[in-house]
């Protein structure tokens, strides 16, 4: 894994408070870029959050980079495919302040949910 040095996004608002409205909006675009290009590679997160969110400096630009793929499941396979118990179809994985409803319900989870 590449090193970042940056800070993660939870510890830039502790630190700085809410965002400015142009700052948040480049962010939240890169993060949906950034979804795109691995749900696009048949990969969900599962722990989409602000701890595993780093901005860094990229070409004297700060960038949102996704981190912490530890719970990433590649949903492009049969649900009946055999999985680890921990990234398993119906296994309740997450941290629970950010789950969709159905990642609650051990549900099939994928990009459109």
């Amino acid at each position: 894994m590449e090193f970042l040095d940056g800070t993660t996004l939870a510890d830039k608002i502790v630190s700085d408070g809410s965002l400015p409205g142009k700052e948040a909006q480049q962010i939240t675009l890169q993060i949906c870029a950034g979804l795109q290009t691995i749900h696009e590679a048949g990969i969900i997160h599962r722990d989409l959050k602000s701890r595993n969110i780093m901005l860094a400096s990229r070409n004297g630009s700060t960038c949102a980079i996704l981190m912490d793929f530890g719970l990433a499941r590649d949903f492009s396979h049969s649900a009946t495919e055999t999985h680890t118990d921990i990234t398993k179809t119906e296994a309740i994985v997450g941290t629970p302040d950010y789950m969709a409803p159905e990642q609650f319900e051990g549900k099939e989870l994928g990009p459109s949910n």
